[in-house]
């Protein structure tokens, strides 16, 4: 499979095997991560089970710095970051087996377990 950001749309999980039925009619114009349209930039983890998108900042607390299950389209974990920077990109990162993401924040890191299983996190600061 591969994952597509087509502008004003959204982002969509297309199979190039051509076995998947979901490629074509109305499947084909349903984002497979909704709501997805104002992404300016994402990555992949490691083992490729999560995305990670960024959308420019909305007025309000809801988060613009998304993680996402690929296999499912499932929103995992949101965070805020106001602006981005693309020498700092990609904001969270997990080591290659994830068993662990970071997040660099303010002065701080955040670790979090690598599959978000209770969204806990520990923080490192510099003080």
């Amino acid at each position: 499979a591969v994952l597509v950001h087509r502008p004003e749309k959204g982002i969509f999980k297309l199979d190039l095997t051509g076995n998947a039925p979901d490629n074509s009619g109305d499947a084909a114009e349903k984002p497979f991560f909704a709501p997805t349209a104002r992404v300016q930039i994402m990555d992949v983890s490691p083992q490729g089970t999560f995305l990670l998108t960024w959308e420019r900042a909305q007025e309000g607390e809801t988060p613009n710095l998304k993680v996402w299950r690929v296999s499912t389209g499932e929103y995992v974990m949101g965070f805020r970051q106001k602006s981005l920077s693309r020498d700092s990109w990609p904001y969270v990162q997990w080591t290659n087996d994830e068993k662990f993401a970071f997040l660099l924040a303010t002065n701080e890191i955040r670790v979090y377990p690598g599959l978000f299983p209770q969204k806990t996190e520990t923080r490192f600061v510099e003080k």
